[in-house]
């Protein structure tokens, strides 16, 4: 997965954790997934999303 990909990742699972029409609770979200990205890592963080869903392993060329 290259990082554009896991970007495009990174946009569907934060829009998928917020309601719709909600621009000051994106900008709250967005800015601590990117604390996360930071502190762990996006491989860290997409694997930790999908963990949460059960049963979706990740796998890296």
């Amino acid at each position: 997965m290259n990082e554009i990909e896991k970007i495009r990742l990174i946009i569907g699972i934060l829009e998928e954790k917020m309601p719709e029409d909600c621009a000051e609770i994106l900008d709250e979200k967005f800015k601590i997934l990117l604390k996360e990205i930071k502190n762990k890592g996006i491989d860290k963080v997409i694997r930790d999303y999908y963990s949460d869903d059960g049963g979706v392993e990740i796998i890296q060329n």
